[in-house]
């Protein structure tokens, strides 16, 4: 919005000239009546100046528009839909002379239509009195100097910026540039120790609904043009991050991803996957991979997670994996009975989370699903010990009925 010392400087020279406002030719009567007041339209066509309009009331023959250049301004034609209070239209175009007037319009509020461009403005009527509208358009200059006509649908443009940070949480913003910055180009100058620019996909999509599929390249830029004006979207689809932002008419909306990852030596890395909500299996070791074979044992050959996955895959349990039928794999009961199976049980102990017996590692204790690695540790050992227990006084008792 220009500021209030521009309006008077621009009305100034409007109302330079002193004169009755009877003498401009080609006025079309809206309304008849005792109340009545006049109207006069300016257009200017400005590379400085965003598209507005305002209104100013003047005694009737107090004072009479005169044409004015505007510096990077010139007069020019547009067409627009008057309505004065009673309802009353009339169609009116300012011609290349970039003026018209309209006389008889009832007394009240108004509205006015820039129909090229649909930029609306009120004005009021007042008894005997002159309103002046002034509109600016806001164009691009042609090679010769000459405005171009208004543009009758905004349209702005888009950059995306994409960095892979090591220290920086994934997110998001966006910037707009005010007018005058140069569409589709600009860069970030982003000294942020840890980030590099790196390639990610994405989806635009305009105010409008259009949709575009971009992607930043190794320079971790890519540029649109021709958006919509209003608000839109992104999507990084690698990872699902969305964001929004808002296209302005002839200016540049920066949009900058950031995801975190690790750090990797100063080499680019990939974002992480997208999240789609469901609990990842512990994968597989790729150093000894483990396939669905019916010999298989919980405590030598698979890891608890290995064997949860096995499980899942073959509910019929061909390798015993879920001896106590809870349909949770190597837990402690399960781990208790297979080291038992053949009836003999040496001396079992914890070291750093692993189940131990006579020294030799026989697995990884698994979690009860409560987050205790620790407490299956202490039942294994208690219920394994107590089961030495038994056998050694069992033992020592039939020892002793012989000997008596």
């Amino acid at each position: 919005m220009r500021d209030l010392f521009l309006r008077f400087r621009v009305l100034a020279m409007l109302l330079a000239a002193l004169g009755l406002f009877g003498g401009f030719s080609g006025a079309a009567s809206a309304q008849e009546g005792d109340a009545e007041g006049d109207l006069y339209l300016v257009t200017f066509l400005c590379e400085n100046i965003e598209d507005d309009s305002f209104s100013v009331t003047e005694p009737l023959g107090g004072a009479v528009p005169t044409v004015v250049q505007e510096e990077g301004c010139s007069l020019g034609d547009a067409s627009f839909v008057v309505t004065d209070a009673s309802d009353a239209t009339a169609d009116a175009a300012t011609g290349s002379e970039g003026e018209v007037s309209i006389t008889g319009l009832a007394v009240g509020e108004g509205s006015i239509v820039e129909q090229e461009t649909g930029l609306e403005a009120a004005f009021t009527i007042a008894a005997d009195e002159i309103t002046v509208v002034v509109f600016f358009n806001q164009v691009e200059a042609t090679d010769d100097g000459t405005p171009t006509d208004p543009v009758a649908e905004g349209e702005g443009d888009l950059q995306i910026v994409k960095f892979f940070c090591a220290n920086i949480e994934g997110d998001f913003f966006s910037v707009t540039a005010p007018f005058g910055a140069a569409a589709g180009e600009g860069d970030i100058d982003l000294d942020e120790s840890g980030c590099e620019p790196g390639d990610a996909s994405f989806e635009v999509t305009d105010s409008e609904g259009a949709t575009a599929d971009v992607a930043t390249g190794s320079d971790g830029e890519v540029s649109l043009t021709g958006l919509a004006v209003g608000e839109g979207s992104v999507v990084e689809q690698e990872t699902g991050i969305e964001a929004t932002f808002t296209i302005e008419e002839d200016a540049l909306t920066v949009v900058t991803f950031f995801n975190e990852v690790e750090a990797t030596g100063g080499e680019s890395v990939s974002p992480p996957p997208a999240d789609d909500g469901v609990d990842p299996v512990d994968p597989v070791d790729p150093v000894n991979p483990v396939d669905t074979f019916d010999d298989l044992d919980c405590v030598v050959d698979v890891t608890p997670a290995q064997a949860q996955a096995i499980l899942n895959a073959d509910r019929s349990d061909p390798n015993d994996f879920d001896r106590d039928g809870d349909g949770e794999a190597c837990e402690t009961d399960d781990l208790i009975s297979t080291v038992s199976t053949d009836g003999t049980v040496g001396t079992v102990s914890t070291v750093d989370g692993l189940a131990v017996v006579d020294g030799t590692t026989i697995a990884t204790l698994p979690s009860t699903g409560q987050g205790n690695a620790g407490g299956n540790g202490g039942t294994i050992v208690l219920l394994l010990s107590a089961l030495s227990l038994v056998t050694l006084v069992g033992g020592f008792a039939w020892r002793q009925r012989r000997t008596a």
